[in-house]
């Protein structure tokens, strides 16, 4: 679309306007840790488009869609945080992006696309559960590496 702002999905029947702080829809006036919900969309990033999923569907192993060894193009988080730009506001910030409902929709698409990859590996006889990058420099991507330390660096305990 010429201007983005102007899809259905932007309107107030669906997540209310695009463009500055939100005041129509579902969402409207909603209040953040940041302030007022505010979306800027289609000023920068972009949009996932089939070509886009189809280089990371394309892909057999994990580590070529994933950070740090990814294929250029191939990245599944870097066509995620694309889309978080390209909404703008507060989904832009990966801090601040949870605090936009649009986030949760968003995600749920990448876990899908996530899921048909894995899929798809196990018609190539890989394990999806056991294929997991060998990236010795990023203690943080360790698959034994208990959850509470990878997100926050620390055990919870």
């Amino acid at each position: 679309m010429e201007d983005p702002t102007q899809s259905v999905i932007w309107s107030e029947t669906f997540l209310g306007n695009g463009n500055g702080v939100v005041t129509s829809g579902p969402f409207a006036n909603w209040k953040t840790r940041a302030g007022p919900l505010i979306r800027n969309v289609g000023m920068m990033g972009e949009l996932m488009s089939k070509d886009k999923i189809n280089m990371v569907l394309n892909q057999t192993r994990t580590q070529d869609i994933t950070y740090p060894n990814g294929r250029s193009g191939a990245i599944l988080e870097a066509h995620s945080h694309a889309v978080n730009i390209w909404v703008g506001g507060q989904m832009s910030d990966l801090n601040t992006a949870p605090q936009d409902p649009v986030f949760f929709n968003h995600l749920a698409y990448i876990d899908f696309i996530w899921e048909q990859f894995r899929i798809r590996q196990t018609q190539f006889g890989i394990n999806p559960s056991t294929d997991y990058p060998n990236v010795v420099e990023n203690a943080q991507q360790s698959p034994h590496l208990r959850w509470d330390l990878r997100i926050y660096g620390t055990s919870m305990d």
